[in-house]
């Protein structure tokens, strides 16, 4: 049946019709729709292919530019995932040029926190702040019997391969050593510096608790044990004279989801030096009476920026103050034992690798007449803004990023690990930060299961969407096989592991056991931000942000990672064309970042494309290889509903997460700024954003209807329930604050 169209074409020259004449007479139905139909009546009129004359801008969308290879009519009919199609330029990058000195440049706020001797001159110092130089010359100190320890130890440290002091132990041994009574805040490069700078007399394990450790993190907390337990455990020869020694240091570890029954058994017989979290501290502080800290000497406060950030603030106040009355009351009872070579109140020690407005509050509020150490020498080897003291690069670190479309991520991320473990420098150590534990989870799933599907080439098939199907996510509970880590297909002489908070401690505990010692083979681990500081993972060759953080302090703790104790490192970031203007950010915080070309990293895709496909040579190698290397991985998320599911999972945590930036980033990282269709499709999905929406809400709803048809009917405790399950699956990372009532609020 012909279209029946109200207009005449009679007064225009036959060789003149075009589709834009036709196209402005056109008046109802979509554009898309009015388009096809000029096509027609001009292939009528003419009798051969229509004269796609440019249509204005004010009749047409806008439609971004392919960013290589051929046109797009030629590519459709070649790429069914049409990847390399409808992409944004991208941006040629113009580097800023320098501002004049009276220039206000961005900084990490710390403007009251005592300043290294060369800013002492410059800057005000705060009353509460000793004007006492702290940066002395300390290259001449290369071993731990220089700086004042007992030979003992130093031997036993020497079996243990430390023989070297890193710079902030030259710098703060000595001051702990001769500053008792006075209060003071570390400062390193990176927090792993930190590590052995709390070193401490000899007492026996009946007079109580001498020394606390607070870390942020389960993990960290793990780790400073560890190496507790280590210094601890000498022989009884270790002294180089052979005179035999006997010691009483118990230490001992306070952390959530452990049995606190058995901790307070360990509090009872008493713990000397002990090693905690803020939460299970403050727990037994306030509950466990057996809990002796009246001969506390030394409080530490590791990560004490980390610690604020993580929400600490009132815990922190809340042991500090019980701290102090319990320790003034054993000075008024005279049962605070006195002991030659310890102070006699107690020293707090602050340790930080960067310095926040925040520490310098806690610092005041804690701190009494604080003494500020800084690890520098005389042959610097670390880049720092003029006006900034609190960013510390290493020169040895290489800062890369990748100007990648949004259809392109996928396969860039995956042709960017072929190159880092192609380079010849093997065995590597590589982490890959992304925004959410559900991303974390989906990444890692696709890579490490993309070998169960048997044809790649044939199941290339869309699942209708039924609610009422049993959904039961993939799950890596098996502890020895997280230890080991998972082979995946497309990167050989790997091992997958991963990281968030959302992961049982046991689980996590297995992945840092198993990744953290080296080996013959790479390791690759996706995570979220739980391991951008804190914890020491040695030997880290190569950080990729794949999700760029929401704090541009974030990425400073990302890329410290690496590139550690002089070592050489490498860190990537991706970065879509629409938040190119980031690359200036960095560069205000004095990160130098080069670009990474994305036509070589596509390239080491070459060998696992389709070999008959290769002979075709209207299209680049690489983009015959990308395009196949992404269409199995699509083929594989569409093949079952739970691989659907768990793709559409990860893409609405993503989008949510992304607009978790701080006000400072929001006009460059923005949602309106992205293409949802192509974000989606990064995530292996072909249906729009609108359907996915429509389809997670079915499947919440159907499972609400489930879940009251077995439980009785709609209770006010049930609701409850329920929200707070729903609110505990839409937290974007491991440090939202879950605040239910707000969410609730919103979507009603």
């Amino acid at each position: 049946m012909d279209l029946q169209l109200n207009f005449d074409l009679n007064d225009t020259p036959k060789n003149n019709i075009n589709v834009t004449t036709v196209l402005n007479t056109l008046k109802k139905g979509s554009w898309k729709k009015r388009r096809g139909d000029a096509k027609r009546i001009v292939r009528k009129k003419t009798g051969g292919k229509p004269n796609t004359e440019t249509v204005q801008p004010a009749q047409q969308p806008f439609k971004r530019k392919a960013v290589s290879g051929p046109p797009r009519e030629e590519v459709k009919a070649g790429f069914s995932s049409s990847i390399f199609t409808a992409n944004p330029e991208l941006p040629s990058r113009q580097k800023k040029q320098k501002k004049e000195e009276t220039t206000d440049k961005p900084v990490i706020e710390a403007q009251a926190i005592p300043q290294p001797v060369e800013e002492i001159e410059k800057k005000e110092i705060p009353a509460k702040i000793s004007k006492e130089p702290i940066l002395e010359d300390t290259t001449s100190q290369t071993d731990f019997g220089k700086l004042g320890l007992h030979p003992l130890l130093v031997n036993h440290l020497k079996k243990l391969n430390i023989s070297n002091a890193t710079q902030i132990q030259k710098s703060s041994i000595p001051k702990l050593q001769k500053e008792f009574g006075r209060d003071i805040i570390i400062q390193a490069q990176t927090a792993a510096e930190l590590e052995g700078v709390h070193g401490k007399d000899f007492f026996t394990r009946s007079t109580g608790t001498f020394a606390i450790i607070l870390a942020p993190t389960r993990e960290l907390a793990q780790q400073i044990a560890t190496v507790l337990e280590s210094l601890l455990h000498y022989t009884i020869n270790a002294s180089e004279n052979g005179t035999r020694f006997k010691h009483w240091i118990v230490s001992g570890i306070l952390v959530g989801g452990e049995s606190k029954k058995s901790e307070k058994a360990r509090l009872r017989k008493g713990i000397n030096i002990l090693v905690a979290t803020p939460g299970r501290l403050l727990d037994h502080l306030k509950t466990t009476e057996s809990f002796n800290t009246g001969n506390l000497r030394w409080l530490v406060l590791d990560e004490a920026d980390n610690l604020l950030h993580l929400g600490f603030e009132e815990t922190l106040r809340d042991i500090l103050k019980i701290l102090n009355e319990k320790g003034r009351k054993a000075i008024e009872s005279e049962a605070r034992a006195k002991i030659k070579h310890m102070p006699f109140e107690r020293q707090t020690v602050l340790c930080s690798a960067t310095i926040e407005g925040g520490v310098q509050k806690l610092a005041e509020e804690s701190l009494r007449d604080p003494v500020f150490i800084k690890a520098e020498s005389k042959q610097e080897n670390t880049e720092s803004g003029e006006n900034d003291s609190s960013i510390s690069i290493p020169k040895q670190l290489k800062q890369l990023y990748v100007l990648s479309p949004a259809k392109l991520r996928l396969v860039n991320m995956i042709g960017l690990i072929r190159k880092i473990t192609n380079s010849g420098k093997l065995p590597r150590k590589i982490i890959i930060f992304l925004a959410t534990g559900d991303s974390v989870d989906w990444h890692f799933d696709i890579l490490a299961r993309i070998s169960e599907m048997q044809n790649t080439e044939q199941d290339d098939k869309d699942f209708e969407f039924d609610p009422e199907a049993e959904i039961k996510p993939v799950e890596y509970n098996d502890l020895p096989k997280l230890r080991a880590g998972y082979d995946a297909k497309h990167l050989p002489n790997c091992k997958l592991f991963k990281l968030h908070g959302s992961m049982q401690q046991s689980e996590r505990h297995a992945v840092y056991t198993g990744y953290s010692p080296s080996s013959n083979y790479t390791k690759i681990l996706f995570c979220t931000d739980v391991a951008a500081r804190g914890l020491d993972l040695p030997d880290v060759s190569d950080i990729i942000q794949y999700d760029p953080p929401a704090d541009v302090r974030d990425y400073i703790h990302r890329i410290g990672r690496t590139a550690r104790l002089g070592k050489e490192g490498q860190a990537f970031i991706f970065l879509l064309p629409s938040e190119a203007e980031y690359l200036d950010l960095l560069e205000d915080y004095h990160c130098h970042v080069t670009e990474e070309p994305m036509v070589p990293i596509l390239e080491t895709l070459i060998p696992l494309a389709n070999s008959k496909k290769t002979k075709n040579q209207k299209h680049s190698f690489h983009e015959i290889a990308a395009t196949d290397v992404h269409m199995e991985f699509e083929r594989f998320v569409q093949s079952s509903q739970p691989n659907l599911i768990h793709a559409q999972k990860a893409f609405s945590s993503h989008i949510r997460a992304y607009t978790t930036h701080i006000a400072s980033e929001k006009h460059i990282f923005h949602i309106r700024k992205l293409h949802l269709g192509h974000i989606a499709k990064s995530f292996c999905l072909r249906e729009a954003p609108q359907q996915l929406q429509s389809k997670l809400g079915n499947l919440a709803k159907s499972l609400h209807e489930n879940d009251l048809a077995s439980g009785g009917g709609i209770t006010a405790s049930s609701m409850k329930r329920k929200a707070n399950q729903m609110a505990k699956n839409a937290m974007v990372s491991e440090f939202a604050d879950g605040n239910i009532a707000q969410l609730m609020k919103k979507r009603k």
